[in-house]
């Protein structure tokens, strides 16, 4: 049976200032190898004295983001609005700095000299890890403090923000299923180093939301925002030890097997919800058509790792790779589906250098 929470919302309204990004042109850009003649749009993070966010720019430049801003970096806290023409980050700004030490959402128009703050001074905690909804107009975002996690949206016209999923002890975001809704989960241990998620339907309103329980057991979730009434999930089978792939309706009804064994990441959802991204048991990337249930096998290349997303035509994916010499310093490189071509998008120069964490977009 399922039940419905309402209650009232604390609504604090942000009052939007801006803030100058000052684009270092003077600064010494990091050490990379970055192809300028891609469609792509980088944001990567680079480790010198200090970790610093850099964008790039028409005709290949690097240009740095809030250089005087403190970043967050353990989730790297930046991520693409989903038309890649915004940006939103985690960062402590200077004028924050003595006093209130917490790492707070900015965002900004791609191209800009400005940021905008998203969470407000007064929250209780640091705020990162950035969901946008898919037309851009709210971002949702966790809130750490030492009491737990929470979850917050801010919607960007207004400078509204609020708390959602109060009565969850310790809340996280799966994605978005539209502007108004989006599915949380919370995470139980059942026995020793034993974890369940239990995943609920969150639909906002002006000073309230609804939550609701979403209908089935699932270890993973991922919400098809282009369509808004359904999602992918995994279940994991135990006796033979391996995730499946299946396509729910938000009613919990199965409405088709997508892949029968699968890895837990590399998934990700095409832009029009017509093909989803997933990887097999042996690493091997795949695509599936959902209407006609296709599925391809894509060829393993020297850029492959894991998929990391698509472009915005569904022509490309965007892969992770590791270089041989340093696993833990990755590169990045773009897979055209129609050709099976890859091409690489960033390495770092020399493969020691401080680059640790990027986000790219394809327009």
């Amino acid at each position: 049976m399922r039940w419905l929470f309402r209650i009232a919302l604390t609504v604090t309204l942000l009052f939007i200032t801006n803030a100058r990004i000052g684009w270092m042109q003077e600064a010494a850009p990091p050490p990379l190898d970055v192809r300028t003649d891609l469609p792509a749009q980088i944001a990567l993070q680079y480790y010198d004295d200090l970790p610093t966010t850099w964008l790039t720019m028409a005709g290949g430049s690097l240009v740095q983001v809030a250089p005087d801003f403190l970043m967050e970096t353990e989730s790297f806290g930046f991520a693409w609005s989903p038309d890649c023409t915004r940006y939103a980050f985690s960062a402590i700004s200077p004028a924050d700095e003595d006093e209130q030490p917490f790492y707070r959402i900015w965002a900004g128009d791609y191209g800009s000299d400005e940021v905008t703050p998203v969470s407000p001074i007064g929250i209780d905690g640091s705020a990162s890890q950035i969901f946008w909804s898919p037309e851009s107009t709210r971002i949702g975002y966790h809130v750490f403090n030492s009491s737990g996690i929470g979850v917050n949206i801010a919607t960007l016209e207004t400078g509204e923000n609020f708390s959602i999923a109060l009565e969850l002890a310790e809340p996280r975001i799966a994605g978005w299923i539209d502007e108004a809704r989006l599915i949380v989960y919370n995470t139980q241990m059942v026995a020793p180093n034993v974890y369940t998620r239990d995943y609920y339907l969150v639909t906002l309103a002006v000073g309230d939301y609804e939550m609701a329980p979403l209908p089935g057991q699932y270890d993973l979730v991922l919400p098809d925002s282009a369509h808004g009434d359904r999602f992918a999930a995994l279940t994991y089978f135990a006796d033979e030890n391996h995730f499946g792939l299946m396509l729910y309706a938000l009613d919990g009804t199965l409405l088709q097997e997508l892949a029968p064994a699968v890895w837990s990441v590399g998934l990700y959802w095409s832009f029009d919800g017509t093909m989803l991204a997933y990887q097999d048991v042996d690493g091997v990337p795949h695509v599936v058509d959902i209407e006609t249930g296709e599925d391809r096998a894509l060829a393993l290349n020297p850029y492959s790792d894991y998929v990391m997303g698509w472009s915005r035509d569904g022509s490309h994916l965007i892969y992770r790779y590791p270089l041989a010499e340093f696993p833990s310093n990755n590169g990045l490189a773009i897979y055209e589906i129609a050709t099976d071509t890859s091409k690489l998008l960033l390495s770092p120069d020399p493969t020691d250098s401080g680059l640790y964490s990027w986000s790219a977009c394809i327009p």
